[in-house]
């Protein structure tokens, strides 16, 4: 099983592409705490500002790739 949507599901966004590597190289200069907890809610944020563009189909990934079906923010 592949970890990486297929391509025709990839929707580009640099935007969101810079975000995510800036965050995951200085999480300290977005959040703080620069936590796992704090950096989710970073996320969940800037999805919510972009009516939730950014992470469409994030949490049915999560689900296939778990192999369970769970309630998943």
């Amino acid at each position: 099983m592949t970890s990486e949507p297929f391509p025709s599901e990839r929707i580009h966004d640099p935007q969101f592409e810079q975000l995510v590597d800036d965050l995951c190289q200085r999480p300290g200069m977005f959040v703080f705490p620069p936590s796992f907890g704090a950096v989710c809610a970073y996320l969940d944020g800037f999805d919510v500002a972009r009516n939730h563009g950014p992470l469409i189909g994030l949490q049915q990934w999560l689900v296939v790739r778990a192999r369970a079906c769970y309630e998943l923010h």
